[in-house]
């Protein structure tokens, strides 16, 4: 699910090798080389890889780098509202206050005249991703690991999330997420959010599985005071970064954070993990750690209750279903699939959800 871009390679070299030299001049004869500008990336985002390179003590330097830029307003919209600026602050908060592993950033601009988008650098993270296109349980290094290895890849990247919900949002000045607001709880204030995605995403087409997932959404809201953390949002192991052993080195794609129940990226762990095995009708691998040793683990690394963890899975399969929607409408609109394609309202996401329901009332 990607959209295709056309980005002037030698221009937007000419503009990095302007803003690096002012961001960075202590490092002599700073410049750019080898940009790539993928002709296919994500919807809600484009990514730029380089490196840099400048000269140090008599010597060449290099070092490997990523720009993230905020979409494009001309391009088709995967969320109403987009802050790159907070997914920049946040992770630069936790590379310097915190043991949560995260690229150390290079700084943020604000400024679209500079490549045509607001856009932050990071440093370039080598490792390896369990990805989920194609899905790691199907094909990739994951299924080429030992059973015991695929168990320890699955506790780290566990384990990293969890030092985020471990964290305290106010002592660290990490108090510009969203979250609860006009007297709101978190999750109301979150619920009437995809109320608006989902009229907006859909624009004006109806999702008669997403539409009762909200009606039980709404009905079936915790009423007890939670815990209330930072929420990486979109949390899943094909947003991680692995060294050769297995050690998560890098927590990615802040795009989605918040304030509220850190149990809701628990349970958007376990249905991502899910809905990439059981939802497009493939095995889950061998000695990945199953749904009830999860959220043991998840309790004994946090200190905290996993309570409502039925709910947050239900709300991570809403959420995703929305998503899914929202690009197949970007498909239909871009002419990547065909107009009698009902992708938006049928697909892996949304079949997992009904099941999920039909479990559930």
């Amino acid at each position: 699910m990607e959209k295709k871009v056309e980005r002037d390679v030698a221009k937007t070299t000419e503009a990095f090798n302007s803003w690096f030299a002012e961001k960075m001049p202590e490092r002599q004869g700073l410049h750019v080389e080898n940009l790539e500008a993928p002709q296919a990336t994500g919807f809600s985002s484009e990514t730029i890889l380089f490196t840099l390179v400048w000269t140090e003590d008599g010597g060449k330097k290099t070092e490997r780098a990523v720009a993230r830029l905020k979409p494009s307003t001309t391009d088709v919209q995967v969320f109403p509202f987009y802050d790159i600026k907070l997914q920049y602050e946040i992770m630069r908060i936790l590379g310097e206050k915190t043991n949560v592993p995260v690229p150390p950033m290079l700084g943020y601009e604000p400024d679209e005249s500079i490549i045509g988008d607001e856009f932050y650098c990071m440093d370039f993270v080598e490792g390896i991703i369990p990805t989920d296109k194609p899905p790691y349980h199907t094909a990739g290094w994951v299924p080429e690991l030992s059973v015991e290895d695929r168990e320890r890849l699955w506790n780290s990247g566990l384990d990293a999330m969890c030092l985020v919900h471990k964290l305290d949002f106010k002592a660290l000045g990490i108090d510009f997420l969203p979250c609860g607001k006009d007297g709101d709880t978190h999750m109301v204030t979150h619920l009437k959010y995809w109320d608006h995605f989902f009229e907006w995403g859909m624009e004006g087409r109806e999702h008669p599985i997403c539409r009762r997932a909200q009606k039980w959404l709404w009905d079936n809201g915790p009423t007890d005071e939670e815990d209330e953390r930072i929420i990486w949002g979109d949390s899943r192991l094909a947003n991680q970064i692995f060294s050769k052993d297995l050690e998560c080195i890098a927590v990615i794609d802040w795009e989605m954070a918040r304030i509220g129940s850190p149990v809701e990226d628990l349970g958007f762990w376990i249905f991502m993990d899910r809905v990439f095995s059981e939802g497009l009708g493939s095995e889950r691998l061998e000695g990945l750690p199953d749904r009830a040793a999860t959220i043991a683990r998840w309790q004994e690394k946090t200190g905290l209750e996993a309570r409502h963890v039925q709910y947050y899975e239900v709300w991570a399969a809403y959420r995703f279903s929305l998503l899914m929607g929202r690009v197949g409408i970007a498909m239909h609109l871009q002419g990547i699939l065909p107009e009698e394609s009902d992708f938006e309202v049928n697909n892996f996401a949304s079949g997992l959800l009904e099941k999920m329901l039909n479990e559930e009332v």
